[in-house]
């Protein structure tokens, strides 16, 4: 009870950019968990949160050695396909991209969508959120005709979704990110 009340206490702290605070409290709650619970993935979520503070702290390699860790515990206690390592595979993947590690990067987010389009269906808002990293990466490395294949699968999946049938690609992925836009509205 105590470590879940500072799990959403530094996430107010790691919302309002108090990331000193938000650390503190997480590895208070990560000693309280692991203590009570060992290696499990309510340990995992604490240590992803802590990987989260290090990232906003433009600290990606610390960011690396957190999602891994919460990586391994999730896959040993929930598997591979299960969501959570998905999670903790995109979250992994976004670190060593801040790296520049793209080849690894690239493994995670395919193996991470892999196993949300598994777990939410191939056409959810998740996976098409997983394909635009996967365009943006893409484009980082100099892969245009994999970062527009991945951004039109996005989009693709993105129009099937409630308010999505508008949306169009305004351009191809040049500049790292994956763009979309509603076209004009005529009055």
């Amino acid at each position: 009870m105590v470590a879940t009340g500072l799990v959403s206490l530094a996430e107010i702290d790691l919302d309002q950019g108090r990331l000193k605070e938000a650390h503190e409290k997480l590895e208070n709650a990560l000693t309280i968990r692991q203590a009570k619970l060992g290696q499990s993935p309510d340990t995992a979520e604490v240590i992803d949160l802590l990987g989260q503070v290090a990232m906003k702290q433009n600290d990606a390699k610390q960011a690396q050695i957190y999602f891994k860790q919460a990586l391994t515990i999730r896959e040993d206690s929930l598997g591979t396909g299960n969501a959570l390592t998905g999670k903790s595979k995109m979250l992994l993947g976004e670190a060593l991209v801040t790296q520049k590690l793209y080849p690894e990067a690239e493994s995670l987010y395919k193996q991470a969508i892999d196993v949300n389009s598994r777990t939410f269906g191939r056409e959810s808002a998740r996976v098409a959120l997983d394909y635009d990293k996967l365009a943006t990466l893409y484009s980082k490395m100099g892969k245009q005709a994999e970062a527009d294949k991945a951004a039109d699968t996005a989009l693709q999946i993105k129009r099937k979704l409630p308010g999505g049938a508008r949306l169009k690609r305004t351009q191809p992925v040049a500049t790292g990110t994956t763009q979309t836009a509603n076209p004009p509205t005529t009055k």
